[in-house]
């Protein structure tokens, strides 16, 4: 079989799947209720697929750093430099999370880069700005847009990766493999165990693995500050959405394909530098895709 990818963004993706361009549309998030609910009134069942697992990072140009050295952040320095309220790399909160880093740090302003987009990694990094902080959780919320107290918005990934590689002082969001791929400095973050854990594939699927047999059986959850010493707390997934007639079945071919996606075809995500779902959920996908294809 062939597939024909785009790479439009989350919100463009679930707006294929839904208005039936997309054979199956990709998100980073998953639908929400109120999604559901208008697909539903269109007579449209909707079902979210796993496929891999990925994490967003909190990206950086600063000089003058060690070779080598990573900075650290806690959620709630993070959500205070998205609120507006730290603004230059030497403040004090900044300099507590690396006290190894205290005469690196510059007194230079800090700038804030958003995703303009309607955007997965935007939704992903707002859930947990939203788990760690109560004012950003009543204020901007979580979301694949949001109205962001200050910065400057650049649109999808490569915008946002450009502008801060060529901007000093500035501050960023960004998936692990687009900052890996660009060159882009990254940072560490505290998760709930307290431990400062560096982004990796290994530290992703672990988070997976924490919270795999809580997960719903309509495959909508999230992986943001997930317990576990060895979790990277801002981890997320990107989902297929599988939409079909009400009562209907879903396409054989593309249900065909996601089964591979989600087994045999997780040998090749560490390449795409993502990481693989556990065999926990891999189980838990099973009874899903049987289902799908008893439709047929």
């Amino acid at each position: 079989m062939k597939v024909a990818y785009d790479g439009v963004g989350s919100g463009k993706g679930i707006e294929g799947a839904l208005g039936g361009r997309f054979t199956f549309g990709c998100t980073d998030a998953p639908l929400t209720d109120a999604q559901l609910a208008v697909a539903a009134a269109a007579g449209k069942e909707v079902r979210h697929v796993p496929l891999v697992l990925g994490s967003v990072v909190p990206a950086y140009n600063v000089s003058g750093l060690p070779v080598g050295a990573r900075l650290r952040f806690t959620g709630s320095v993070l959500a205070e430099l998205y609120l507006g309220r730290i603004t230059t790399w030497n403040d004090g909160r900044l300099l507590a999370n690396n006290p190894g880093l205290k005469a690196a740090l510059p007194d230079l302003a800090i700038r804030v880069v958003y995703r303009s987009d309607s955007s997965g990694t935007t939704a992903i990094w707002t859930d947990f700005l939203s788990e760690v902080s109560a004012e950003w959780r009543t204020g901007p919320g979580k979301g694949t847009s949001v109205k962001w107290p200050v910065g400057e918005g650049e649109p999808k990934s490569a915008g946002m990766t450009d502008r801060v590689n060529r901007t000093a002082g500035a501050f960023g969001y960004v998936e692990l493999s687009n900052a890996i791929q660009d060159g882009l400095p990254f940072g560490e973050v505290r998760n709930k165990a307290g431990r400062y854990v560096e982004p990796s594939l290994a530290s992703v699927t672990a988070a997976a693995a924490a919270i795999a047999d809580r997960i719903p059986d309509d495959m909508r959850y999230s992986l943001v500050d997930a317990p576990g010493d060895e979790s990277y707390p801002i981890s997320g997934t990107a989902w297929a959405l599988l939409v079909y007639p009400a009562g209907g079945a879903p396409d054989p071919v593309a249900v065909a394909f996601l089964e591979w996606a989600a087994h045999a075809g997780q040998a090749h995500t560490s390449e795409l530098l993502y990481a693989p779902l556990p065999s926990a959920l891999q189980l838990r996908l099973d009874g899903l895709f049987y289902r799908l294809k008893a439709r047929q």
